[in-house]
């Protein structure tokens, strides 16, 4: 079956931004019919999960399964479970959130723990890193720097409430888009 690729629906709107995602990325959409479909395992059982176009999500690094990025559903069917990973997931409509707490586990322990999310509108899943992402502004998270989302280029913390329309989530960063 021939997946149905964000560019496709989406092409318009990507190069208004300056930048059509499918020069930045080594790989195609993992989208079919605008949804995202993978089988996870939990305690030794599988799964098929799923999230669609539009639907909120919290993105994180996936800590085992380096380069990819968990998917995890806040509403719908699959609500607070992780629905897939993905290389690459693009995200509209975004805040950062780190947990304090979290933050401080994972100071404590010397081991990293899920605390800090990326929150938006699922918008894409792609089976590809990036390319060059040198003209792109980054984003990233350290919890050994702070409890708080950085800025790649500066390395001044972002406020709290920090929004942005599109963020790429890629090679343990992310990037507006």
């Amino acid at each position: 079956m021939e997946q149905a690729g964000f560019f496709d629906v989406h092409y318009e709107h990507t190069v208004e931004q300056g930048h059509g995602l499918g020069s930045l990325l080594t790989g195609p959409s993992v989208l079919s019919n605008n949804l995202f479909s993978d089988v996870t395992t939990y305690r030794g059982q599988s799964h098929t999960r799923s999230v669609a176009v539009g639907e909120r999500v919290a993105v994180h690094p996936n800590l085992l399964k380096k380069p990819y990025q968990s998917v995890k559903a806040l509403s719908g069917e699959f609500k607070n479970l992780v629905v897939g990973n993905a290389k690459a997931v693009l995200l509209t409509n975004v805040t950062c959130k780190g947990s304090v707490s979290g933050q401080q586990r994972v100071i404590a322990k010397g081991n990293k723990n899920v605390h800090a999310f990326a929150i938006g509108e699922f918008a894409g899943a792609f089976d590809g890193e990036l390319v060059d992402g040198h003209n792109l502004q980054g984003v990233s998270y350290n919890p050994f720097r702070s409890h708080r989302f950085y800025d790649l280029a500066t390395f001044q913390d972002l406020p709290d409430d920090a929004y942005f329309p599109r963020l790429l989530i890629c090679n343990r960063h992310m990037w507006i888009v």
